[in-house]
């Protein structure tokens, strides 16, 4: 069997779930199933329930404390000077 490269999946002559051979002869062998597979892993990493945030949403929680922090700093210098201009 030649490959191009030691890691299988990054070889030139591979063929995934869907490929279709149009002509010629090959000799195929399974390398791995089920789970083990690489649409496997992905589904397995899609299916997984999700624990803590991601950082994006991390990102995202940042932001809105930040916005809302400031507002509620503007309302309270809005407050204060209508309080102190109505005197």
């Amino acid at each position: 069997m030649e490959h191009t490269e030691e890691n299988y999946l990054e070889t030139n002559n591979i063929g995934l779930q869907g490929t279709h051979c149009v002509s010629g002869s090959c000799i195929g062998v399974c390398v791995a199933t089920g789970d083990n597979t690489i649409f496997g892993r992905i589904a397995k990493l899609t299916s997984d329930p999700k624990i803590g945030m991601t950082p994006l949403q991390r990102e995202i929680l940042r932001f809105v404390l930040i916005i809302a922090l400031f507002i509620t700093c503007v309302v309270i210098l809005i407050i204060i000077l209508w309080y102190v201009c109505a005197w």
